[in-house]
């Protein structure tokens, strides 16, 4: 390579690419060769090279932080080009952070962090307007989310939304990932994170409940405002306890409901009149019905009607589902 590049045409053959876009310091970057790209970055077109990207808009940076290639993206961000090289962004509005988070590349997130720019780049979003956290609890890499959680721009990106309105915590709350939500509930921004609605006007706890992921509702549980979530309704009128029970997540239901000390889930309303007990009668829940008949806040709602005056046994029956009538007939 330095051969090539220190003979008369070697300015050209560094200005030369592939079809796609790609020149030689993309290829090297992309393949690890830390060695090349040294002496690459080097040549007196060094900096145009840094700077230039391929038809999808990758420039070399890009290619070694989705590779994973540590060693060279140190040598790529050293570069008196670093700062451009961090800063540009693909088609999509991604920049090389987001790349790693992408795929999970955990050394290279943390030297693109601690970057002179990190804090600049890790409040970025792309078009779809995520951020690197979201990214990374999208993309399932716990061990990125640690990170970003623990820099020092963490308040910005807890606190930013998606498109829908959800937060990292909703996110992470929906796809039942117990290590980011300890992670979440654990940072100051907890209870401010906990109160935030979506779009859609569900909280984390919810997104828990209706997803069933048990484990996660007991962490949001055991938090000081987890009584006041357990009021939210969002925009259909549904709380957590409805969501869980509708949707037949009978481990979730009882978490919940031992938590429903005044019995005040149960008296809440969809628009229509129904109950989480009625939900679960309508749509076959049997195993939820079964737990709900256990508590007394429930049996007291036994003979409660639908605004057209249907009650969770004429539900069941209307629906033909034979065992939960026969759970519910002798208590009536």
């Amino acid at each position: 390579v330095e051969l090539l590049m220190n003979n008369d045409s070697g300015v050209e053959q560094m200005k030369t690419v592939k079809d796609n876009g790609c020149n030689a310091l993309m290829i090297a970057a992309e393949y690890g060769r830390a060695d090349v790209v040294d002496v690459l970055i080097r040549h007196e077109s060094g900096s145009d090279q840094c700077k230039a990207v391929n038809l999808n808009r990758y420039n070399a940076l890009m290619f070694a932080a989705e590779k994973g290639n540590a060693d060279v993206v140190d040598l790529l961000i050293r570069h008196e080009s670093g700062l451009d090289q961090v800063r540009a962004r693909q088609g999509d509005g991604h920049n090389a952070l987001m790349v790693a988070v992408r795929v999970g590349n955990v050394a290279v997130v943390d030297r693109l962090i601690r970057h002179e720019s990190g804090g600049e780049q890790i409040k970025l979003t792309g078009k779809s307007e995520f951020n690197a956290l979201i990214v990374a609890i999208l993309s399932k890499h716990t061990d990125v989310a640690e990170l970003l959680i623990g820099n020092d721009s963490a308040e910005d990106l807890i606190k930013s939304v998606c498109g829908n309105g959800m937060n990292a915590l909703m996110l992470a709350a929906a796809m039942g990932y117990d290590a980011v939500v300890k992670l979440l509930v654990n940072h100051k921004l907890c209870v401010e994170q906990m109160e935030a609605v979506s779009d859609s006007g569900q909280n984390a706890l919810m997104y828990a409940a209706i997803n069933g992921h048990a484990s996660v509702v007991e962490l949001l549980m055991k938090q000081k405002s987890s009584g006041a979530q357990l009021k939210v309704v969002n925009k259909e009128k549904n709380n957590s306890l409805m969501l869980a029970a509708r949707n037949g997540h009978t481990a979730v239901v009882d978490l919940l409901m031992q938590k429903d000390s005044d019995g005040e889930q149960m008296k809440t309303r969809q628009a229509d009149g129904c109950n989480a007990l009625m939900l679960a009668a309508f749509y076959g829940k049997t195993d939820v019905v079964n737990s709900l008949i256990s508590y007394d806040s429930v049996k007291k709602e036994l003979r409660a009607v639908t605004m057209m005056g249907v009650n969770a046994l004429e539900l069941a029956a209307l629906k033909g589902h034979k065992d939960i009538v026969n759970l519910l007939f002798p208590l009536m």
